[in-house]
């Protein structure tokens, strides 16, 4: 009985196949479009594609192909790493956004994007004040880059994407700005590039003016009234207010100080709320001359306007009688205007500078005696 059944477990236990150990396998190995310098984007339509391929940075070889798989251009330059923002137009516009981009001279003109055209060497560097205020961007602890784009390095929001039509793409800036840059008007930047940021203008610095030394009481000084008629007499004699601009005579002239001036030289009177004209400053005196100044720049000032705010949903009638939504309508007012808010932000930037020196100016016409 005990044979058999001996037989039986060693037939079972040599029937069993035995079970490798496990073996440690390697990696798989590493994709190449996930290299920093290897990656493909598609256009909205799917006609066009630009790829990047490049070991380091002087190895890159930048390509678009279009319609029908025939490359439209081709560049040996790295021109965006796979973390940066890409989009492609049908026609081979290729567009670049960094979300974090460096500091260059000033965070207005520091480029965050850049244009590439297939007939074009150079791209055409888009620049901070061209897409959203300078003042609204994180600048870094270090003070060497900066974000500005909703939905990238963590930041809330959506992350910047091909608008609904496929024209150009879209994007939120941190100060809740919405920007839509059609492929159409990159191109015209390329060949047309926007002007630069408006240098800044330095705030009016003033001016001590010096003290005058104290008359001495045994010299002759020489001053005009307020009646316009020169005066002659000793630092006694001379009222307060015209101590400032009183000259000492070095000579003795024998001048008889006149208590009325001659009938000759009677003066008109003034118009009323100016004080005595002056040639020199066009009719009036340096204050009144000065208030004309600052009523004017402050009625300029006052006349900037914004802009009609854009239609939210312009639309175009269609020829069966029915009415569509106007994307081309939309994206026109919209630039038009954006460009006008900007032109009268540096409008106003000039004419606030020009409101402070008028200021300036009038007072220092009041300190100097109207």
């Amino acid at each position: 009985m005990r044979f058999p059944l001996l037989m039986s477990v060693v037939l079972v236990a040599s029937g069993c196949p035995q079970k490798e150990p496990p073996v440690a396998r390697p990696p798989p190995p590493a994709v190449a479009h996930q290299l920093p310098l290897q990656w493909e984007t598609m256009s909205f339509n799917g006609v066009a594609v630009v790829s990047s391929r490049g070991e380091d940075e002087r190895s890159c070889e930048v390509r678009c192909v279009g319609r029908g798989g025939a490359t439209m251009w081709m560049r040996n330059e790295c021109i965006a790493t796979r973390n940066d923002l890409h989009f492609v137009s049908p026609d081979c516009v290729v567009a670049v956004l960094k979300d974090a981009p460096p500091v260059k001279d000033s965070v207005a003109a520091s480029p965050v994007g850049a244009v590439w055209k297939g007939n074009v060497d150079a791209p055409t560097l888009i620049r901070l004040h061209q897409v959203a205020a300078p003042e609204s961007v994180a600048l870094s602890e270090s003070g060497k880059w900066f974000a500005w784009l909703k939905g990238t390095l963590d930041r809330e929001g959506e992350r910047p994407h091909y608008d609904t039509l496929g024209k150009g793409f879209e994007f939120d800036t941190l100060d809740g700005k919405h920007v839509l840059l059609t492929f159409a008007q990159l191109e015209e930047w390329v060949d047309r590039p926007p002007p630069p940021p408006p240098p800044p203008i330095a705030a009016p610095v003033a001016v001590k003016e010096p003290v005058p030394e104290t008359p001495a009481s045994d010299e002759m000084y020489r001053w005009t009234g307020a009646d316009g008629v020169e005066q002659v007499g000793t630092a006694d004699q001379i009222p307060e207010k015209y101590k400032k601009r009183a000259k000492r005579i070095d000579a003795e002239l024998g001048v008889v100080k006149a208590d009325k001036p001659p009938p000759s030289e009677v003066k008109p009177p003034r118009p009323s709320g100016y004080p005595a004209p002056l040639p020199a400053y066009g009719g009036l005196d340096k204050c009144a001359a000065a208030r004309l100044k600052l009523d004017r720049i402050e009625k300029q000032l006052a006349e900037l306007k914004p802009p009609p705010e854009c239609i939210a949903n312009p639309t175009v009638r269609t020829a069966t009688g029915g009415w569509v939504f106007d994307a081309q309508e939309r994206i026109r007012c919209t630039s038009g205007r954006e460009n006008a808010l900007k032109n009268i932000e540096y409008q106003k930037t000039q004419l606030e500078a020009q409101k402070a020196a008028a200021q300036e100016e009038l007072r220092r016409a009041q300190v100097g005696g109207c």
